[in-house]
């Protein structure tokens, strides 16, 4: 059964993975407004770096506009990536 497992989540876990992408992002902005933070600085496997990085500008609007909905404040939100990538561990 962990093995069964393991194989479904490196299936899910691709970059070319549509729905993994879209949770990668919300899972990234949740985080954001969380942290109420101006700077977020995140630890990212490096082959999911590449996606990553285009989608960041529209988080960072995403929570700009979330924010102030919710807020009625000007909130905006900084993203840095960490150079130290997660290991996939097998």
């Amino acid at each position: 059964m962990k093995i069964d497992t393991l194989e479904k989540l490196k299936t899910f876990a691709n970059p070319n993975n549509v729905e993994y992408k879209n949770l990668i992002k919300n899972i990234i902005l949740q985080g954001s407004v969380k942290l109420l933070e101006d700077v977020v600085i995140l630890k990212i496997r490096s082959e999911d770096e590449s996606f990553i990085r285009k989608f960041l500008p529209d988080i960072q609007q995403e929570y700009t506009n979330y924010m102030m909905k919710e807020t009625g404040d000007n909130y905006s939100v900084k993203f840095e990536i960490d150079g130290n990538f997660l290991e996939n561990k097998q």
